[in-house]
C-alpha cells in the first residue's frame, strides 16, 4: 500500500475518533491535526502522506461529513527534523486543540513527539518503522509495518542467496533499529556478518563507505529499503 493510500486510511480511522469525541461541541467542523515532513529532505513521503489525508477529508466532506460537520486538517511542517516536529505538535495541541494527529512520515520524529500526545492523551496515528515506536505508549498508533517485520522477510530474502554479509545503516532511529532487527535475524540464520556501518541521513556520497565494506569480505551481500542505501539494513 503506497504511503498516499496508507495515509487516507489513517484519516478515516481518525475521523471516526473524532466524530465520537466530538458529539457535545458546538463547532461545525471536526478538527485534525497533521504533522509531516512538507520540507526538507523527505519531503516526497510528507507530501504523499498530505495527498492521502486530502482525498480522505474530501471524500467525507462530499459525503456530508461527520455528525453533519465539515473535516478540517491543520498541517505543521516538521521540516525532516524531531525538534521542529516537537514545535508543531505542541502548536496543534496548544493552539489548535486537535485530540488526533496524523503523522509523522518519519521515525525520529515519531518518538520525539510521542511522549508529549501520550502525556495529553492525544491520538497519534503514524508511520514510523522503528521497534520502539510500538511501546511509545498507549495513544500512539501506526498504520506501517516494523522494522521487527521488515527484517523476517528481507533476512529471509537475503539469506537464500548469502551467508556472508556487509550491514550499512543511517544513522538514526529508523536505521539502528532496522539494523538491529536486520542483524539479529541474520545470525538467527547463522549468517556471518563482516562488516557494520553507518551513514548520516544527509550524506549524499556512500561510494567510500560501500568501497570500505566489500573490501572487508568480497562477496558480502545485503538488502536495501527506502531511506537506506542499496546494501544492507
Amino acid at each position: 500500500m503506497t504511503t498516499t493510500l496508507r495515509a487516507k486510511s489513517i484519516v478515516l480511522c481518525l475521523l471516526l475518533v473524532s466524530g465520537c469525541s466530538c458529539r457535545r461541541q458546538s463547532s461545525d467542523t471536526i478538527t485534525l491535526g497533521a504533522i509531516l515532513t512538507l520540507s526538507g529532505e523527505n519531503a516526497f513521503w510528507g507530501k504523499n502522506a498530505q495527498n492521502g489525508i486530502e482525498l480522505a477529508v474530501d471524500e467525507f466532506n462530499q459525503q456530508g461529513g461527520i455528525l453533519n460537520k465539515k473535516v478540517l486538517v491543520v498541517y505543521e511542517d516538521s521540516k525532516s527534523l524531531p525538534n521542529e516536529a516537537v514545535k508543531g505538535v505542541q502548536k496543534l495541541i496548544s493552539g489548535d486543540k486537535v485530540q488526533c494527529i496524523v503523522g509523522d512520515t518519519m521515525s525520529s520524529n515519531i518518538l520525539a513527539v510521542a511522549p508529549i500526545c501520550e502525556r495529553n492523551k492525544v491520538i497519534l496515528l503514524n508511520f514510523g518503522v522503528a521497534a520502539e515506536i510500538t511501546n511509545a505508549g498507549d495513544y500512539i498508533f501506526r498504520n506501517w509495518n516494523s522494522s521487527t517485520s521488515d527484517a523476517k522477510f528481507t533476512s529471509q530474502y537475503a539469506l537464500h542467496r548469502y551467508k556472508k554479509f556487509a550491514v550499512l545503516y543511517q544513522n538514526d532511529s529508523y536505521g539502528v533499529s532496522s539494523k538491529e532487527a536486520f542483524v539479529s535475524e541474520l545470525q538467527k540464520g547463522n549468517a556471518q556478518i563482516v562488516y557494520t556501518g553507518t551513514f548520516e541521513r544527509a550524506q549524499k556520497n556512500c561510494k567510500g563507505l560501500i568501497s570500505f565494506a566489500a573490501g572487508e569480505s568480497r562477496g558480502a551481500g545485503g538488502v536495501g529499503r527506502r531511506e537506506s542505501v542499496e546494501t544492507a539494513q
